[in-house]
């Protein structure tokens, strides 16, 4: 796999100098607390008297003092979010997702998952230091999206885009791919990767054994030829990766950050005379790492359905579908119901991290796939 370091920076690394970009802070308490509006704080206050470039950070989405006042514990993540209450919830308004923040001293990231359908995005924040020295997953489980409110594009459903912009703010992840159709038949397209924001007052550290993905769900296999159904059903659409937000005052990356799309399921089997052909199977999830996501092997490969389409990553953009073949017609076939194609492969989502101004981040020897953007965090 292709390690990136701080090369890729060249250009990208006059992004930094520019003035500090506003944020979107507000304030909350979940499990009981009340939830604080994102309108009622807009701005981040004006640097105090005296203070340096170097003061307090300001992150992105959070209210501004998220870094002026120490959390009184340290917190260390090992296993699947439900095991960890929301300290607050921020309400991002717009259509946009609630962010759940959970907040620390300092943070030790040894495995951090997501199961099943959560609705809100993800802000993890240490008033210090953190160091993720594990894998954390906030990507898509097949039609079920990540953390995010975009999930459950049914069938029909718009063609596969990607919903978070490159700037992270607001933070939402990724969309679904869009579910195929034909007749009464339908299937589901792959849900989007989840949105996280990850936020050290101080040093951020991803390790060498650290990951972070939020890959998009891969497109629900195409069903075969059933009774009075013209062709087998086409394969649904791969999700596109979700967002990884990173700030920091200063950040060490030297392990792998992910958003990739997620592969479009098989097409479904046709039918010729008494020759059925069967179900495709469903497109990869959107992993770790640089390569693009399989999709789907269709129903009887090469004599049915088309397989899926691969889905994004940096080494390549998605692909779409094959198309459906004959199903092995047989010469002199007096019924034919022809297979359906392979869906589409998902696009990446984004990758951006936040430092402030007149700094750069050390990649040296990080994997990115997509490769990020680099911005400013603001400081106060």
């Amino acid at each position: 796999m292709m390690r990136i370091g701080i090369f890729f920076y060249g250009a990208a690394a006059a992004m930094v100098a520019g003035a500090c970009s506003s944020n979107d802070p507000s304030g909350n308490a979940d499990k009981g607390a009340e939830a604080v509006d994102a309108t009622d704080a807009t701005t981040p206050d004006a640097p105090a008297p005296g203070a340096s470039a170097g003061g307090k950070i300001v992150p992105s989405n959070l209210p501004a003092d998220t870094c002026d006042t120490p959390a009184t514990k340290d917190l260390v993540i090992q296993g699947d979010l439900y095991n960890y209450p929301c300290d607050a919830t921020i309400v991002q308004g717009g259509g946009a997702p609630d962010v759940c923040v959970l907040k620390g001293a300092n943070v030790a990231i040894h495995q951090f998952t997501v199961l099943g359908r959560f609705h809100s995005a993800i802000a993890i924040v240490a008033t210090n230091g953190m160091t993720i020295d594990g894998a954390m997953d906030v990507g898509a489980e097949s039609d079920n999206d990540g953390n995010n409110t975009y999930y459950g594009d049914g069938p029909g459903a718009s063609t596969t885009g990607t919903a978070g912009g490159e700037t992270g703010s607001p933070l939402v992840g990724g969309l679904a791919g869009a579910g195929g159709v034909e007749g009464d038949l339908s299937v589901y397209g792959g849900g989007g990767g989840g949105a996280l924001q990850l936020v050290a007052c101080n040093q951020l550290t991803v390790t060498t054994e650290g990951t972070i993905s939020a890959g998009g769900g891969g497109g629900e296999a195409g069903l075969k030829v059933l009774s009075g159904q013209p062709s087998g059903t086409p394969g649904g659409d791969g999700g596109s990766g979700g967002t990884l937000l990173l700030e920091a005052a200063h950040m060490t990356i030297a392990g792998g950050l992910s958003s990739n799309g997620g592969g479009g399921g098989g097409g479904g089997g046709g039918k010729a005379l008494e020759n059925e052909c069967s179900s495709g199977s469903l497109g990869g999830l959107g992993g770790v790492g640089t390569a693009q996501t399989a999709g789907g092997v269709p129903g009887d490969d090469g004599h049915g359905g088309g397989r899926g389409g691969n889905g994004g990553s940096v080494m390549g953009a998605p692909t779409e579908g094959a198309p459906g073949g004959d199903c092995n017609i047989p010469p002199g076939a007096l019924e034919v119901r022809f297979a359906g194609g392979g869906g589409k492969g998902g696009p990446v989502g984004h990758i951006r991290l936040n430092v402030p101004a007149g700094t750069t981040p050390n990649t040296t020897g990080a994997l990115f796939s997509p490769l990020p953007s680099i911005g400013t965090v603001a400081t106060h």
